[in-house]
């Protein structure tokens, strides 16, 4: 049985640790992923509070010219407008990273936590299953790489056509002891046929067996990916901004 966590910095809490492995002062080590690299900076902002975390190769000095920045960050209370109003902070944290390395990547988008009863659908057009040993995956699959999908992208959910072909997906991109984060792909050619929806909502149903939090985050430019959220009705309770 998951344990419910409600209040925002708990939430946040949870997500950071399944995202970043951290070393005790609490600067990232590595992503849980490796297909993926851990950023300089990661900010997060809720409407009652601020947390940050830096990089363990990130240099000293530039970590204490920073963090007086996004400590000093005034907390926006109105989610409403974290899209539109970026942290007042950021040009000149970006203008110090700049000055040690030029500024390769950069995310903002919402984060999202599950609701308590996950709402229900009909049949989707294809069959949704676990997908337990990923091999077995065709290799002519638009998503074949999940037939290399490792025991860390657990639980792995796919939709599968008409001929048994993978045409969408949703595993744990991201996953600690406590937490998971989903990743989801739909094949071009199967979009627009509520895919995405089920294996997102039949993922978090096994993360929650699992007795796990299931997190879900976009950047905010991805119109289908919040249509997504918005349609199993995620509750938005963060913003995250991060940079490399």
């Amino acid at each position: 049985m998951t344990h419910r966590v409600s209040d925002d910095a708990s939430l946040v809490r949870l997500a950071l640790d399944a995202l970043y492995e951290r070393d005790e002062r609490g600067r990232m080590l590595h992503p849980r992923n490796p297909r993926l690299a851990a950023p300089r900076v990661h900010f997060t902002r809720t409407t009652t509070t601020n947390t940050w975390c830096f990089s363990a190769t990130l240099p000293g000095d530039l970590g204490e010219r920073i963090e007086p920045l996004l400590a000093g960050e005034p907390v926006q209370a109105d989610p409403a407008r974290w899209e539109q109003a970026e942290p007042a902070c950021l040009p000149a944290v970006r203008t110090i990273l700049a000055e040690h390395q030029e500024v390769r990547r950069e995310y903002r988008g919402p984060a999202f936590r599950f609701p308590d009863d996950l709402p229900s659908f009909a049949q989707p057009l294809a069959p949704v299953q676990v997908l337990h040993e990923p091999s077995t995956v065709r290799a002519a699959s638009p998503l074949e790489w999940v037939a290399e999908a490792s025991e860390s992208d657990q639980p792995l959910v796919v939709a599968r056509d008409a001929g048994g072909t993978v045409v969408s997906q949703c595993h744990s991109a991201r996953r600690s002891p406590r937490a998971a984060h989903a990743g989801v792909e739909t094949a071009p050619e199967a979009r627009r046929r509520a895919l995405g929806v089920a294996v997102v909502a039949r993922w978090a149903s096994e993360v929650r067996r699992l007795g796990l939090e299931p997190f879900y985050g976009t950047w905010w430019e991805n119109e289908a990916s919040r249509a997504l959220a918005a349609r199993l009705g995620l509750v938005m309770f963060a913003e995250d901004w991060h940079v490399d």
